[in-house]
């Protein structure tokens, strides 16, 4: 029954849920239907993410102070990495823009606007956070470069397609509920393995994540994906984690209630 429910929750992960937004005018191309790190270096860089075709979804766990409701994790960013796991980083100083809420706001964006007020807490502000990870990752990702939106290209379109990605998948990754499914809970009494937690992970999403923890309590998890087609609205596929190393013991592992 356990694997059954883990399942039933990674397969939500290759049927994309983009349906209930509007989708931005995008340069008239033909795609090839390509995966990141695997498709040839001839094509377009806004058919698929290029260098950065290793996109990782990562999640924060604040329990002091806590951030974001008891039961869920809550957003870090979403980062290309390129394929070797080395990364750029702050690609384009031009669109690191001040205010990611007026830019949502200006396009009736309210109820994205109000789940990342949710699920995407920063410990120094909610704004400051987005700005922070727009910045120094999403314009970095090729796919969502202005180019790419032809003639109709406005200031921040980018920025709302990002936004809803990050929000979208964060959703399909629900790690709490990936560990709860595995009796891993917040607890003030029990501990842990790496182990327990990884493998766990690993069923629900299809591959190796990384987790992280400050000391022994755990506090990050990344997912780490190849995308077929664009970052926006493309099928993202699980694979393992290139992150070198872990901070978390092998054992005593705290999971602390928020």
């Amino acid at each position: 029954m356990q694997f059954l429910t883990l399942l039933t929750l990674a397969s939500a992960l290759v049927a994309p849920a983009f349906a209930q937004f509007r989708e931005f005018p995008k340069r008239d191309i033909s795609c090839p239907n390509v995966l990141s790190c695997h498709a040839p270096s001839t094509t377009d860089r806004c058919c698929v993410e290029s260098p950065g075709g290793l996109v990782l979804l990562t999640q924060f766990w604040d329990y002091s102070p806590p951030a974001g409701p008891v039961d869920s994790w809550t957003i870090h960013g979403l980062w290309p990495d390129n394929c070797d796991g080395t990364y750029a980083s702050s690609c384009d100083a031009a669109r690191a823009y001040p205010s990611i809420t007026n830019i949502l706001e200006s396009r009736g964006e309210t109820a994205l606007l109000n789940e990342m007020s949710l699920l995407w807490k920063g410990i120094n502000g909610d704004e400051n956070l987005w700005q922070h990870e727009w910045a120094k990752h999403g314009t970095c990702l090729s796919t969502l470069e202005p180019t790419c939106y032809g003639a109709a290209y406005q200031s921040g379109m980018e920025v709302v397609d990002f936004s809803r990605q990050v929000v979208d998948l964060h959703k399909k990754l629900d790690s709490f509920k990936f560990l709860e499914a595995c009796g891993i809970t917040p607890s003030t009494t029990k501990t842990y393995t790496k182990q327990a937690i990884v493998d766990c992970l690993t069923t629900a999403h299809g591959a190796v994540p990384y987790i992280g923890c400050s000391g022994s309590n755990i506090n990050e998890i990344w997912y780490f994906h190849w995308v077929r087609g664009r970052v926006y609205g493309g099928v993202y596929e699980p694979t393992d984690s290139t992150a070198a190393s872990t901070k978390c013991p092998a054992t005593g592992i705290i999971y602390t209630p928020k």
